[in-house]
């Protein structure tokens, strides 16, 4: 067993974000840092007085300028260099990550509206670039927790019929996949916990401060976080190093978070990574969001201590879920990076649709 394997089975024996219930069967979750704290009845009817005063939506041209939805190369997504990791952003939280000919995707939504009902919620103001059946063949989907905007039910049903993919999920979504998709392939994962797929791709859950719930009585009922992909690169052997040395690319995807200690401790014991996949967005009000949203601030700390290379913005410019501007989050980010001395290379947003070609070093 290596000094990794070590470790992480050393983190995944502490269980102190699982909460007895009276029920020996089921299991709650929480966060186990002072910095969580659950909105109270009260909280929440405070955010609907802020929603009412919350900006309205840029015109259709404004956006076009400011968040174009571009095109996707199809060429590339089809056949990509495995010695690149090629990022393509879907939308909101949702990628095509490609390398070592791995095709991997991060929380799939693809409707309309991110609800219950496809009449009310949340509506895309803009659009995927592309359809679920013209990506390349899907592998893997990672899922980081089961709120509407991360956990689809068509984007699933879609991927079911046109990809037949795995699934690795959080702890306690197995049996929503076992009822709706009852032949999808699915693993889930406690924090800490690591599943290898096929031979060369290991996917780590990672902890994060958020929480679940797709209705008012299953909160906590299934877990929430992050996933560190960690495939092998061999480097060519030379006359110095006659035996190839074999090192990992890792690609960081956070889900949706609060700001908390845990990143140090990712960054410490999983990184470097050569790409960070972080939120940005729906963070606004900050009294209310902040335990389970970051904001761009938050975001480049996350970046600094996951110790990634490179980092994307999600969770903004897609759907609006709180009351910031939309075209906000990208301002801040530019804004913070410059107060922090770092270069605007560090941590960038990409359009819907573009695709960001990283070599690992």
């Amino acid at each position: 067993m290596s000094i990794l394997d070590t470790k992480l089975k050393e983190l995944l024996d502490v269980k102190n974000h699982h909460v007895k219930t009276a029920h020996p069967s089921q299991v709650l979750y929480t966060n186990p840092w002072p910095s969580w704290s659950f909105p109270t009845r009260t909280d929440q009817l405070y955010l609907s007085y802020e929603f009412l005063t919350a900006p309205s939506l840029p015109s259709v041209a404004e956006l076009d300028k400011h968040l174009p939805v571009d095109p996707i190369n199809f060429e590339i997504i089809n056949n990509p260099n495995p010695k690149v990791i090629q990022t393509t952003w879907i939308g909101h939280a949702t990628f095509l990550v490609q390398y070592s000919s791995f095709n991997i995707l991060t929380d799939p939504v693809w409707s309309e509206r991110c609800s219950f009902s496809q009449w009310v919620g949340p509506k895309r103001f803009r659009r995927t670039p592309c359809s679920i059946r013209e990506l390349p063949k899907i592998h893997l989907v990672i899922l980081s927790h089961n709120h509407y905007d991360h956990l689809d039910y068509a984007s699933i049903q879609e991927l079911e019929e046109f990809h037949k993919p795995t699934y690795f999920v959080p702890l306690g979504k197995k049996v929503w996949f076992q009822t709706n998709f009852p032949t999808s392939k699915v693993e889930e994962c406690d924090w800490w916990q690591s599943l290898e797929f096929s031979a060369g791709l290991t996917a780590t859950f990672v902890p994060v401060q958020h929480w679940s719930g797709r209705a008012l009585n299953d909160r906590f009922q299934s877990l929430w976080g992050g996933w560190a992909l960690r495939f092998p690169q061999s480097v060519e052997a030379n006359e110095n190093q006659p035996t190839p040395e074999k090192k990992e690319v890792k690609v960081f995807f956070c889900g949706d978070t609060g700001y908390c200690p845990v990143f140090d401790q990712i960054g410490k014991v999983l990184g470097p990574f050569e790409v960070g996949l972080i939120p940005i967005g729906a963070y606004s009000p900050r009294w209310f969001m902040k335990f389970s949203h970051i904001n761009p601030e938050e975001a480049v700390q996350i970046a600094i201590d996951i110790q990634a290379k490179q980092s994307i913005g999600m969770h903004w410019g897609t759907f609006m879920l709180t009351t910031e501007p939309v075209l906000e989050p990208r301002e801040l980010l530019r804004k913070d990076l410059v107060d922090k001395g770092l270069p605007p290379e560090f941590f960038i947003t990409i359009n819907h649709g573009e695709t960001l070609m990283t070599e690992p070093e």
